[in-house]
């Protein structure tokens, strides 16, 4: 049995413009990256991960 399944790198984004990490996540899912979660500063960032 041959295993096909593609293993995605898993980000999770925390950036303070709300357009930049709207925009990166957009890219990073187009380029079969798993964007786990985005959020805007750093003690909402522990929920991520």
């Amino acid at each position: 049995m041959t295993d096909n399944r593609e293993t995605k790198t898993s980000v999770a984004l925390i950036d303070d413009h709300e357009m930049f990490r709207d925009g990166l996540t957009r890219i990073l899912n187009d380029n079969g990256y798993d964007v786990t979660g985005a959020v805007s500063h750093l003690p909402t960032s522990t929920t991520l991960v």
